[in-house]
């Protein structure tokens, strides 16, 4: 016989519930989302010292020794990274395991 499907019924709570965590996981992935710009994604400074768990007196070292290149917007203003340049950077800096 035919079910009558309700808004309390099991399966409907259960859809309901899926779509939920669902909706959250897109949020949370469009939180994230940077658009490219130019072909190429861009990374502030609070983002890259939250990445590599890192201060951001290093990024600044790293900045003012010219081991890295970014962007700055005026004199103490925004910093931005290219991810390629990220790479580049960590590429420089890998060591191999030598045995």
């Amino acid at each position: 016989m035919s079910e009558i499907i309700t808004q309390k019924s099991e399966r409907v709570t259960r859809f309901l519930s899926t779509v939920d965590r669902m909706t959250e996981a897109l949020d949370k992935l469009s939180d994230s989302y940077a658009p490219r710009f130019g072909g190429e994604y861009y990374v502030s400074d609070v983002e890259l010292t939250e990445r590599l768990k890192i201060s951001d007196r290093t990024t600044q070292e790293w900045r003012s020794s010219g081991k890295i290149d970014y962007i700055q917007f005026e004199r103490k203003g925004k910093v931005l990274y290219r991810e390629s340049d990220i790479q580049k950077f960590l590429e420089k800096h890998y060591l191999k395991a030598w045995q």
